[in-house]
């Protein structure tokens, strides 16, 4: 997807993990890696609440390796993505997209 159609998450990053999910029916094991990103959304009464959203990272990234990702570990960054919505259409899954991860601020940094 092209990044400029698709949307940047704005927020601090918490780290990366690996998940598993096992096909009942064929024994098959999956697995995939994911970024945590903390932000803010408003909580409705003219303030702020924070949300953590899980990116999974694709195939073709993930090559990168996780240790790539921990010199994002607690700044304060700009995520592509997009989303997949589910087939049965009761959720989506968020992807890293297309394009770099930008470092907004490092910890403690004070903005101008």
């Amino acid at each position: 997807m092209n990044i400029a159609s698709g949307y940047n998450l704005v927020g601090n990053f918490l780290g990366t993990k690996q998940e598993q999910k096992v096909n009942t029916q064929t024994g098959e094991v999956k697995s995939w890696f994911e970024i945590g990103v903390q932000v803010q959304v408003s909580d409705g009464f003219g303030g702020f609440a924070e949300r953590t959203i899980t990116v999974r990272i694709p195939h073709s990234k993930a090559k990168d390796g996780v240790s790539y990702y921990a010199q994002f570990l607690q700044k304060q960054v700009a995520v592509p993505v997009f989303m997949s919505p589910w087939s049965n259409g009761k959720g989506m899954t968020v992807f890293l997209a297309d394009g770099p991860i930008t470092v907004l601020s490092a910890p403690n940094s004070k903005a101008a």
